[in-house]
């Protein structure tokens, strides 16, 4: 329902109430990471493998409403020539309407075998939650990142 939400904000005409939402407020508020509440949520987030995926995942959240992410597959040891970096790269923008970051991905993975990326993600307050998954502010540890 979120997701169709914002799909719907994205078509509609500026001014326009979306059910219930003014679409210019959730225009305004992407930039300010905020939308019903004023807490920050922009920057960087990061997830530890969980559930079926083996791999750490960073996620930066821009304050102009949009996001890049990286799936850190294996990444290259530091000084180590490798033929790939072992890092995935995606992207795409995003809203925040109440507690809750929808996530319209616009540049796909740059290789196959990616695992699906979440379409929305939940701000408890502390950290970003999707299913069996947590974010949390900042990089990942080198423990997320080798497990």
């Amino acid at each position: 329902m979120k997701a169709l939400l914002w799909l719907l904000a994205q078509a509609a005409p500026p001014s326009t109430p979306v059910g219930g939402v003014d679409v210019d407020q959730i225009a305004a508020s992407a930039a300010q990471g905020t939308t019903g509440s004023t807490q920050r949520i922009y920057g960087l987030w990061s997830s530890e493998s969980c559930k079926a995926r083996a791999y750490a995942r960073e996620l930066s959240l821009n304050e102009d409403g949009s996001y890049t992410g990286h799936d850190l597959v294996s990444p290259c040891p530091r000084g180590a020539q490798c033929s790939w970096t072992g890092i995935v790269t995606w992207g795409g923008t995003w809203v925040r309407v109440d507690d809750t970051l929808l996530l319209m991905e616009t540049l796909p993975p740059d290789r196959p075998g990616i695992l699906p990326r979440p379409p929305e993600l939940v701000f408890d307050g502390l950290v970003l939650r999707e299913p069996d998954c947590a974010w949390r502010p900042g990089a990942p540890t080198a423990a997320d990142v080798l497990r």
